[in-house]
């Protein structure tokens, strides 16, 4: 097999770094004079562990965030939007430590999951061990709300703040006079912030609606990829910020959906939407991206990583799978009336078709219930399960596949023959296991990698991870960290390859690890799927490319030409395009529409004709 690295100009793919003038920030935050030399003063008294300093981007961060807690001035919290890796963390703890009336009421971190809940545990113990600090999680966690109120700073996820909000809306949480089990709605926090704020995006996910009934006096959404498929997403960050009029669905839907959705880019309604768009988020937001400068010093003394694309062709075998499924799909699409949400389960069928090995892809038990712990969007985003609201993942939505289809679908007759037929050719082809390509191209780039270093593997499927796994533990030592396995046991694996010098390789899944964690020890990151949202491949990427990081970054990126993930690179570009467009105000690039119906079908059938 012949691997192929093709390096990148990341240049050429990433907006022009920026030079900042620090002197020019302050000024920006101490003008109207909220901030004052106290603020300063009172910042270069703390103390960080190890004689750490807070980065000069981290103290105009700070002071900033500061800066729009002044309910003088309705001001009353924003978006923190750094690029991963930049800290986030530690200036919104250095906010809450430097908040003059920090004793008066708590404050409430909700993050993603439990593992990066337990993370932010950690790093307050390391950062600020004097401060008083709540894991609000599990069974146990109930609690009087006079104890709540002891507590300096309270971390919790998304999860519990769903099911503490359902309780609430009912009004039937079993309350006592020394327990309450939706405390987290009968307490008035200081400040609510949403790490991995982007979980929210979908205005009709539970977790949204959920943490915009959170009372608090500051809010605040922390999160490097506050856009990832359309300018929708940041509707609802408005809509917990309570920033209007951007917080007014119509008046957002018609004034910046509508026409950055309906026409050209460069058309003046859609250029005067995007001006409106990036006025209300530069009051709101601020964003600093690694290769920013602050007084022609970069942010991030870090080299930019080095990305190379590994295409792996499909042999002889291989290829005529994939064209049967394709060109069966293409026949599904064109001939016959199915909803946009059948589409998608082809489509992820079709992407199952360039990974290797055709058994099934079962789940694993608890991996469902994982993945809805996550609390990611709904099918709002449209490329997402409109029954449990995650992200398609075929190893784990059988129920979407098999009895959502069979039960609610099946009432509908075309739809009804799409499945059964697309059942009996799918168990056709794939009677027997294939080898793939894929599989030798990373055996091949871990071989290569030195002895000393340590690699990352990522997979959108749970099951293509067990396949590698299966193939590479004979000659790497490596550890698994996925959604189906327990707290504790992916625990375990993130101590092993962080501190077992023999543990190479660490085969994680791209939804349960791709966000928050720190995983600087690996210095190779191997992409073995594509991703639609280049967003989610960047977050992944900046789990090892980030302050603290050593050695250079190599990213390899593995996919098959003339298939499903080919297209898939090119919606990689619109959704990067869009995001560069809203968020960075020195890009003057299209704002690119979502990903529509027809470009889902355009995936399944290349613009190719059934045979």
């Amino acid at each position: 097999m012949e691997v192929i690295k093709i390096p990148l100009d990341l240049s050429a793919e990433r907006t022009p770094a920026v030079d900042l003038d620090i002197a020019s920030e302050l000024d920006d935050v101490t003008k109207d004079g909220f901030v004052d030399n106290g603020d300063l003063s009172r910042l270069s008294q703390i103390s960080l562990p190890d004689g750490r300093n807070f980065s000069p981007h981290q103290i105009a961060g700070i002071l900033w965030m500061l800066s729009r807690e002044n309910p003088i001035k309705r001001r009353f919290g924003g978006i923190l939007a750094d690029e991963m890796g930049l800290g986030k963390t530690l200036q919104t703890l250095a906010v809450v430590m430097l908040d003059p009336e920090h004793d008066c009421r708590p404050s409430l971190i909700v993050v993603q999951n439990i593992m990066l809940a337990r993370q932010w545990t950690t790093e307050i113990k390391k950062f600020f061990p004097d401060t008083s600090t709540k894991l609000y999680h599990g069974p146990s966690r109930f609690s009087s709300l006079q104890e709540m109120q002891q507590y300096k700073v309270v971390v919790t996820t998304y999860g519990v703040v769903r099911a503490e909000h359902q309780l609430f809306e009912k009004d039937s949480g079993l309350r006592t006079s020394e327990i309450c089990r939706d405390a987290l709605f009968h307490t008035f926090w200081r400040r609510v912030a949403l790490d991995e704020a982007h979980a929210i995006r979908n205005k009709d996910n539970k977790s949204a609606k959920a943490c915009c009934d959170l009372t608090a006096t500051f809010r605040w959404c922390i999160t490097a990829t506050p856009l990832q498929n359309t300018v929708g997403d940041l509707y609802s960050l408005f809509h917990f910020l309570q920033v209007q009029p951007f917080a007014d669905y119509n008046w957002f839907k018609d004034t910046i959906e509508i026409p950055l959705r309906r026409v050209k880019p460069h058309e003046r309604s859609a250029v005067n939407a995007l001006s409106i768009l990036r006025v209300g988020l530069g009051h709101v937001q601020i964003r600093r991206r690694k290769n920013d400068y602050i007084n022609r010093v970069k942010i991030l003394d870090l080299p930019d990583y080095k990305l190379y694309l590994i295409i792996c062709e499909l042999p002889s075998d291989e290829r005529t799978v994939y064209d049967a499924l394709q060109n069966r799909f293409s026949a599904l699409v064109t001939k016959l009336d199915l909803s946009t949400e059948y589409i998608l389960v082809l489509l992820l069928r079709l992407r199952q078709g360039v990974q290797p090995d055709g058994k099934e892809m079962e789940p694993r038990p608890g991996a469902e219930a994982e993945e809805d712990e996550r609390g990611v969007d709904g099918y709002h985003s449209r490329l997402e399960c409109p029954k449990c609201k995650s992200v398609y993942e075929f190893m784990t939505h059988h129920h979407r596949y098999n009895s959502l289809v069979l039960g609610r679908l099946s009432s509908d007759k075309d739809e009804a023959r799409a499945h059964r037929d697309t059942c009996e050719f799918i168990t056709q082809l794939l009677c027997s296991p294939l080898t793939s390509q894929r599989l030798k191209a990373v055996e091949t780039i871990l071989s290569t990698i030195p002895s000393g270093e340590k690699t990352v593997v990522f997979s959108s499927f749970v099951a293509m991870l067990d396949i590698i796994s299966s193939c590479i533990r004979d000659r790497f030592q490596c550890v698994q960290y996925d959604g189906g396995m327990k707290p504790s046991e992916r625990e375990k694996s993130l101590k092993a390859i962080r501190e077992d010098s023999n543990v190479k390789v660490l085969l994680m899944s791209l939804k349960a690890g791709g966000i928050g964690l720190n995983l600087v020890e690996c210095n190779h990151v191997i992409l073995v799927d594509l991703w639609w949202n280049p967003a989610v491949e960047e977050q992944a990427i900046g789990r090892t490319h980030r302050m603290g990081q050593t050695r250079q970054v190599y990213v390899y990126k593995l996919f098959a030409e003339n298939t499903v993930e080919s297209r898939i690179k090119e919606i990689e570009g619109k959704k990067q395009a869009l995001a560069a467009a809203a968020l960075d105000y020195d890009h003057t690039g299209s704002s690119g529409p979502s990903l529509l119906r027809d470009e889902i079908i355009t995936l399944i059938t290349g613009n190719r004709k059934p045979s």
